[in-house]
């Protein structure tokens, strides 16, 4: 019997769903194979599997560090690129309807049994909130500056 090529890329949608995250598996070309409800959520859409136009992720449009990323740019391409794990990189995925959210992924290699690579699988999540109070935080202490005597609050915490 023959295995099939992505057989360990082979998840059951009831499995995928009862996820208390984001998931998404691609090819060893970037085609997505499948996806459940909450990446479609997060990226406010649900793209074509299998698709060689749609590589990557299913996000229309990408920011890294501020700057509009191409898909070949993605990190999902990186793993698929290097054969070396992402984690904790973060992303504001713009959503077809305008709104945007901050996701944080961790993406996997995923190889077959003779040590090829044939994919990769991304677990994110929205780490909006956790954004938003990090930047709210920064704000904050940038705020009390000129109550220290000019310097950064972090850098004398005494003041007062």
């Amino acid at each position: 019997m023959l295995a099939r090529p992505n057989a360990q890329l082979d998840v059951a949608p009831d499995f995928i769903e009862a996820l208390p995250l984001a998931i998404y598996a691609c090819d060893s070309q970037g085609r997505i194979l499948w996806f459940n409800s909450r990446a479609a959520e997060l990226w406010g859409r649900r793209p074509a599997l299998n698709d060689t136009a749609e590589r990557f992720c299913g996000s229309s449009k990408l920011y890294i560090n501020g700057q509009l990323t191409p898909p070949d740019r993605y990190p999902m391409a990186q793993v698929l690129r290097t054969g070396r794990p992402v984690h904790a990189a973060e992303g504001l995925i713009v959503r077809p309807d305008g709104s945007s959210v901050w996701a944080t992924v961790h993406i996997e290699p995923v190889e077959d049994d003779t040590g090829t690579l044939i994919g990769a699988i991304n677990c994110f999540h929205d780490s909006t909130a956790m954004h938003r109070t990090h930047e709210d935080l920064e704000q904050g202490i940038d705020s009390w500056t000129p109550l220290c005597g000019g310097q950064h609050l972090a850098e004398r915490p005494q003041c007062a």
